[in-house]
């Protein structure tokens, strides 16, 4: 990922693949974002599933989806952080 900005807030984050039919959780995910604040190229690695599910969306694809889900968040927070790009 890269961080454009960094973000100063205190909350968690659940580390999500889709499945086919649920996001799931992912397995030993390690996050090198420290949760969104650290600015610049950061990854955050996981055990791949083993049933992870390709497909498409709006026509792109197929890929393999993962997201960051925000779990929980303590008002107020002092900067969003901003993702420009997720490889």
């Amino acid at each position: 990922m890269n961080i454009t900005t960094a973000g100063n807030w205190t909350g968690s984050i659940v580390w999500q693949y889709w499945n086919g039919s649920t996001w799931a959780s992912l397995v030993n995910p390690t996050d090198g974002t420290a949760h969104w604040e650290t600015l610049g190229l950061s990854v955050v690695d996981f055990d791949r599933p083993t049933n992870w599910v390709a497909r498409s969306v709006n026509s792109q694809g197929d890929f393999y989806y993962a997201r960051g889900r925000v779990d929980s968040v303590s008002l107020p927070i002092t900067t969003r952080p901003i993702v420009t790009r997720i490889f």
